[in-house]
């Protein structure tokens, strides 16, 4: 109860914000990375883990606080264990050395945050924790300035067709049924591309006829890229049919990837009594945020 009374006691008007940039810092890392992939990921997948983090800083901030007595000093420390375990992977990214010397960054960090949190005075350690939290109120503001005006172009997009709307889709066929894969090559270049630019010759086409396989050696996509020409063959619909009504490239984009979501031709696998998977491995993520099931 004592260490309760003491963090009251410092949390006076004064110093009301003292000690929770942990939560603005663990809220960035996840903000960031969905700043970067707001066609692919909607609010629904977001969400989730940023709460989670904030809880987490949150929890951890608290805690420590009782045991020390300081909300300030607690979150000194707390925040460069957050920061790496929520952004280890980008800093290994950026700076290419060994991991050893990542690792003994990290720990480095968050000694030096504990190091002040012991020796810092009270003055200098509220100059501190106010940097802190002018920096990562700065850095979550930077990725809301991104995801606010996307998401309000989103919910205010017209509503998303049904393709299947106005079909009566088959619910029995006289066909065996088979299970059936629909594997993308994304970015395998054909046969001939490999045998022209690098004189390479591909044996997998004729691996696949041996088989039993068809190959057709001539076809080609109609569309540059692969979520194009995804969302039209799983929709049976040309782009100017798919995207019709869209006004803007947000709105666009949402609709061609949203389209892949529960497409017509995974509507009517799933009438005809079939499971219907999407895995995605890199690349292109059609349908990894709200894959049918």
């Amino acid at each position: 109860m004592n260490a309760f009374r003491r963090i009251a006691s410092r949390a006076s008007a004064q110093h009301r914000f003292a000690g929770w940039h942990p939560l603005l810092f663990a809220a960035y890392p996840i903000l960031f990375l969905w700043s970067l992939n707001l066609d692919e990921v909607p609010p629904g997948d977001a969400l989730p883990p940023l709460i989670a983090a904030v809880l987490v800083a949150t929890v951890a901030t608290v805690l420590l606080a009782v045991l020390i007595g300081d909300r300030a000093r607690a979150a000194l420390i707390v925040t460069p264990i957050m920061l790496g375990l929520l952004m280890y992977g980008r800093f290994v990214a950026l700076v290419d050395v060994p991991g050893i010397v990542h690792r003994i960054g990290w720990a480095g960090l968050v000694g030096l945050g504990a190091l002040g949190a012991w020796r810092l005075s009270r003055p200098r350690l509220m100059s501190v924790d106010r940097a802190l939290l002018v920096i990562a109120a700065v850095l979550v503001a930077f990725t809301l300035v991104t995801i606010v005006p996307s998401e309000i172009a989103t919910a205010s997009a017209a509503p998303r067709p049904d393709f299947a709307a106005g079909r009566e889709l088959a619910t029995k066929t006289d066909a065996p049924k088979r299970d059936v894969y629909w594997l993308i090559f994304d970015r395998y270049a054909s046969a001939r591309a490999l045998e022209l630019q690098f004189g390479v010759k591909n044996d997998l086409p004729p691996w696949l006829r041996e088989q039993g396989f068809t190959v057709l050696d001539d076809s080609h996509a109609n569309y540059l890229t692969t979520s194009l020409s995804l969302s039209t063959t799983s929709n049976i619909r040309h782009l100017e049919d798919l995207t019709a009504g869209t006004t803007s490239p947000e709105t666009f984009v949402e609709r061609v990837y949203g389209s892949l979501q529960n497409s017509l031709v995974a509507q009517q696998f799933k009438a005809l009594g079939y499971r219907y998977y999407t895995s995605v491995r890199g690349g292109v993520r059609p349908a990894s945020t709200r894959a049918p099931t």
